[in-house]
């Protein structure tokens, strides 16, 4: 959700570079606000009861179709795991410049991503900074040899009280949005594993964000307006705001924090997995001045061999126009790599 502006979004999108249509603003749906982007208590999904399940399931669906936005209760991550992470995260981002850089991440989505690293589509830069993380993978796994830039080993800091908490909340993270694809899967009346069967060493990457406060005067963008790349993203975010949703009507609108919460929103893959029943939003992130912000993006995306044909989920077939399959990997770095000026560098 607040990687970078992601490329340009194709209406028919394909592996490659797409550009960015209409049809991602929501077309057809209600007018949203903040006010209306349903509050969905997930804990439901992990009901023995199916009909309970189901239900659940059927809001869920109803969110993606209509807004690809939606915010979760009922998770079940504790409230002192995530601050204990957003602590790990702040005493990153305040340490010397000079040490964030030890770990600066070069042609992997490893380590730390400096101010201005991704530029919107224009040129403009974003103005945050990161660490990220991925599905651990080590050294001698099969599928590593130092080219992919999406499949590739972590790399820490040197900071005493860091990973643990960090590690703790991407494996919390995970698991939720494991219990979400059971519940777009019971949505499309599909098996419960139909999506996460594909997670089993999947391109899945977190992302501790620092937005620094705004300088100087106008509007400041911590990150452009832009669609997300892959299957999900599941974030938290503190208090002060500054993610904003575009309406159907092309408006604005701010998916203001609320406490116990994550927000959730579809991905471009997602939405060409579900032939674009479910719906890739446009947003972005403006700083604010005088405040420093935090935000704990999760981009959920599946193995980076999974296929992804729409024609595989029950009435698509029948379709007027359905959308060509594409493999998952080869589709996210073809979007990444229009806009990560590190993905052009070598690992330090």
């Amino acid at each position: 959700m607040e990687r970078g502006p992601g490329g340009p979004v194709p209406r028919h999108p394909l592996p490659g570079r797409p550009a960015r249509p209409h049809d991602h603003r929501m077309k057809g749906a209600s007018p949203m606000t903040d006010a209306t982007l349903p509050v969905i208590d997930v804990s439901g999904l992990n009901s023995p009861d199916l009909d309970t399940r189901k239900a659940v399931a059927a809001e869920i669906g109803h969110a993606c179709d209509t807004y690809g936005f939606f915010y979760v209760s009922g998770h079940g991550i504790p409230e002192e795991d995530i601050l204990a992470t957003v602590e790990a995260a702040r005493s990153f981002f305040t340490q010397p410049l000079e040490k964030r850089m030890e770990i600066k991440s070069g042609a992997t989505n490893r380590g730390y991503t400096a101010l201005k690293e991704s530029e919107h589509e224009d040129g403009k830069p974003d103005v945050n900074e990161g660490f990220e993380l991925g599905f651990p993978v080590p050294p001698e796994d099969p599928d590593f040899d130092g080219k992919n830039p999406v499949r590739a080993p972590n790399r820490w800091p040197d900071l005493e009280g860091f990973r643990e908490p960090v590690e703790k909340h991407y494996f919390a993270t995970f698991e939720l949005g494991m219990t979400i694809l059971r519940g777009f899967a019971l949505h499309f009346g599909l098996p419960e594993d139909f999506f996460t069967k594909t997670f089993k060493r999947p391109v899945a990457d977190m992302r501790l964000a620092h937005y620094p406060p705004q300088t100087g005067e106008g509007v400041e963008f911590g990150t452009f307006d832009h669609t997300d790349h892959g299957v999900i993203t599941i974030l938290w975010q503190d208090h002060n705001g500054g993610l904003q949703v575009q309406s159907p009507e092309g408006d604005w609108l701010p998916a203001a924090p609320i406490p116990g919460t994550f927000v959730v929103n579809i991905g471009d893959l997602m939405s060409h997995w579900t032939n674009k029943r479910f719906r890739s939003t446009l947003h972005r992130v403006i700083n604010r001045p005088g405040v420093d912000r935090y935000s704990i993006p999760f981009f959920f995306n599946p193995d980076f061999d999974t296929h992804v044909d729409p024609s595989d989920i029950p009435g698509i077939a029948a379709d007027a126009e359905v959308l060509e399959p594409v493999t998952s990997g080869p589709y996210l770095i073809g979007r990444f790599s229009d806009y990560r000026h590190s993905w052009k560098e070598e690992d330090a």
